[in-house]
């Protein structure tokens, strides 16, 4: 398993206990992220930075309840380790849940995640999020 598998081990089971702290020491201070998605889901958007990406985790935990997520496979690519997984989250203030598979590559430079690109059923996010 190469170093950038582990970092990316490293990140999923920190945000699985909760460890905030050790979520955001993994990233570049000036981590690209990009999540695109209609305006209806609030959290979707390119963000730039570790403060944004706090804010991401904030913003989610706000509005969704997470009620269940599965890593599936792990690609290593070198440089960018592929994450698919399956995820059901609860909106909050709909009340209504959405399930949906997600791939998420991670570009790592010098042990740090770098950049950030979601692929998500976004339609299933919108109508959770339709009142």
């Amino acid at each position: 398993m190469s170093a950038n598998v582990r970092v990316i081990e490293d990140l999923l089971a920190a945000f699985g206990r909760g460890d905030m702290q050790a979520v955001l020491d993994l990233f570049a201070v000036d981590v690209d992220w990009r999540m695109p998605g209609p305006n209806v889901i609030p959290y979707v958007g390119d963000r730039k930075g570790r403060k944004a990406i706090e804010a991401f985790y904030k913003q989610l935990a706000e509005l969704c309840s997470v009620e269940h997520w599965e890593l599936r496979k792990l690609i290593d690519g070198g440089d960018d380790v592929v994450a698919l997984g399956f995820e059901r989250l609860r909106v909050k203030s709909t009340g209504k849940a959405f399930e949906q598979h997600i791939a998420i590559v991670y570009t790592l430079r010098h042990g740090k995640i770098a950049a950030v690109q979601f692929f998500e059923d976004c339609a299933a996010a919108a109508a959770a999020f339709a009142k």
